[in-house]
């Protein structure tokens, strides 16, 4: 039996200060088991762009957050529904639509008003605003929440993170985030300096390859190289184990038409479950790798996807 890795280092210089959480980490399998070390998360999120583009993170967070709030009290999620739906369309058939507006609603050509380029911040204050409110609604009156692969996350989840960790009181909405640098160079220069002002780092130790289970889940699937493929696959490209990663390599050298079939797979699956935000970031990725020409029209479509999507805030 092979025994516990060594517990992660942990880094502050304000000890006896709460404090939000950094866990820095090659391997995603070694953050999260830093992470469950440390607390325990209400929800963790993975924030790779490649899986739902712009709040990728975000979003995932909501879908969770979101409907036990509404049940609890749809006045709070009322008052933020523009910023939740830039997030999480998918919440529009449980909580409703926004208010319709002149930008959104006029046709390309006549526009005369346009979305500043501080939108993007006001969305995430507003969502900031909404889960420190959420956190009361609890019988412990906290929300613990954990988004990891930052530093492949798109801009839009960084910055709500950046906002979020100065913001948000750690004693009642605790957030950790995980990343791949100690420095924070992979991640956007206002993310790195929240993370070294309000939160306190971890070093998740590197287990050994006996110890490190497969991130997909598979177990079984992945005792042949078929299994290794399609763990790729379900990961929707995001995954960082080497092992996948070499098996999907030599299989789109050595059968790419099979490679291909598996990503149209994914692709039809992603699509049933009738998630816009899928259409951001794994389906067009999938249609890509699967060379089909459905590819080139769901791009072409993206821009109205994305304004259909991400509806405004005041």
């Amino acid at each position: 039996m092979s025994s516990p890795p060594p517990p992660a280092d942990r880094h502050t210089d304000q000890p006896d200060r709460a404090r939000h959480d950094w866990i820095v980490g090659h391997r995603r399998a070694d953050r999260r088991a830093a992470a469950a070390g440390i607390h325990a998360w209400d929800v963790t999120v993975d924030c790779h762009r490649r899986l739902r583009g712009p709040y990728t993170g975000v979003g995932t967070m909501l879908r969770t957050i979101v409907p036990q709030a509404w049940a609890l009290a749809p006045e709070l999620v009322a008052a933020h529904l523009p910023a939740i739906l830039c997030a999480a369309p998918e919440l529009e058939p449980l909580i409703g639509s926004p208010p319709g507006t002149l930008t959104e609603h006029a046709p390309p050509g006549e526009r005369t008003r346009w979305y500043s380029r501080l939108r993007t911040r006001r969305i995430s204050h507003h969502l900031v605003e909404f889960l420190n409110e959420a956190a009361r609604l609890r019988a412990e009156g906290e929300l613990a929440l954990c988004f990891d692969t930052v530093h492949e996350a798109d801009h839009t989840d960084q910055e709500f993170l950046a906002i979020a960790l100065r913001r948000a009181d750690p004693e009642r909405v605790r957030l950790s985030a995980a990343s791949q640098a100690p420095d924070g160079s992979d991640l956007v220069p206002e993310l790195a300096e929240a993370l070294g002002r309000y939160a306190a780092r971890t070093d998740a130790p590197a287990r050994r390859p006996e110890e490190q289970g497969p991130d997909s889940g598979r177990e079984n699937e992945r005792e042949n190289e078929h299994g290794l493929v399609r763990a790729f696959i379900d990961s929707d490209g995001t995954t960082d184990d080497p092992e996948e990663i070499e098996a999907y390599s030599r299989a789109r050298k050595a059968d790419p038409a099979s490679v291909a079939a598996l990503h149209r797979a994914r692709a039809a699956e992603l699509e049933a479950s009738g998630e816009v935000s899928w259409t951001l970031g794994a389906i067009p990725y999938h249609l890509r790798d699967a060379a089909e020409p459905a590819y080139s029209a769901c791009c072409a479509t993206l821009p109205r996807t994305a304004t259909a999507a991400r509806t405004t805030t005041s």
